[in-house]
């Protein structure tokens, strides 16, 4: 077999990568929630748990996705050839439609047999981009956070909290245990969250700077969550965009300040902050 050819990416600041406004957004989404969540700007928040948040606020219309050239082949998936033909397939349909790049997901038992082929075929599958399916690539970034943080106290702080078995955070830790790693992380992210907007607080008082007027937003926000109707769902977002604004204009830039001096100063800070910005 033959060997890869491994192709050093360029850095971050070789990419010159630009930050879109979508993104940009759901940033400044994840802010006002763990705002609200942390209960240091609003006391007995209404705000709910971080899915049925979300779900709360999408004005997007879902619509019914369209397959087409479904199924590609019609034979056993596992062996060579139906994964070499079916990369064939889907590099001509790419053709076609006129992209001289495709990408192609697999689960991860297959996805070794394709890189596999691809290696041994590096010219006539030049522009296949092969990839992880979409639970397969976040159980390789749960193991990658498990192999950061386990040592660090991940572990024992899941273990001691008695939130889960000992056996269940070693499957989490591995990225073996999808549904409970999501909820783990997810958790860890609101506690470690919560230290941060406290002592956040404190530094805005010992600095004298102002965010009374953006807790009176906060509040507004968890009423409207304490009275939430189907009918109200607009003015809602409405006035989350309004709250959204004001964080990027006059608290994202203390948040961010705060951050750097914390980083600068601390390097448990700095690893804690890795864990809670990595997403």
């Amino acid at each position: 077999m033959i060997n890869p050819i491994i192709v050093l990416r360029p850095s971050l600041a070789e990419a010159s990568l630009v930050e879109y406004d979508d993104l940009h957004r759901a940033v400044l989404r994840e802010l006002v929630y763990g705002l609200c969540r942390s209960n240091v700007f609003i006391q007995n928040t209404n705000i709910p748990q971080w899915m049925v948040f979300h779900s709360a606020l999408c004005d997007t219309e879902l619509t019914t996705t369209g397959v087409a050239f479904n199924p590609i082949i019609m034979a056993t998936p596992t062996n060579y050839s139906t994964v070499y033909t079916t990369m064939l397939r889907v590099q001509e349909v790419g053709k076609e439609l006129g992209f001289e790049h495709i990408p192609l997901f697999f689960y991860m038992g297959l996805l070794t047999k394709a890189l596999e082929i691809q290696w041994a075929n590096p010219d006539s599958l030049s522009g296949v981009a092969l990839g992880d399916g979409g639970m397969h690539l976040i159980m390789s970034l749960f193991s990658d956070i498990g192999c950061l943080y386990e040592d660090a106290g991940l572990k024992n702080i899941l273990i001691d909290s008695n939130v889960f078995a000992a056996g269940t955070v070693q499957q989490i830790m591995k990225g073996k245990d999808f549904d409970r790693a999501l909820e783990s992380y997810k958790m860890l992210e609101e506690v470690l969250l919560k230290r941060f907007f406290i002592q956040f607080n404190v530094w805005c008082e010992e600095k004298s700077f102002d965010v009374s007027h953006f807790t009176t937003e906060l509040e507004s926000l968890d009423i409207a969550f304490s009275f939430q109707k189907p009918n109200t769902i607009p003015n809602m977002i409405g006035r989350l965009e309004h709250i959204e604004e004001l964080l990027d204009i006059n608290i994202l830039p203390l948040i961010e300040q705060f951050r750097s001096e914390g980083c600068q100063t601390s390097p448990t800070f700095n690893f804690g902050m890795i864990f809670c910005f990595m997403f």
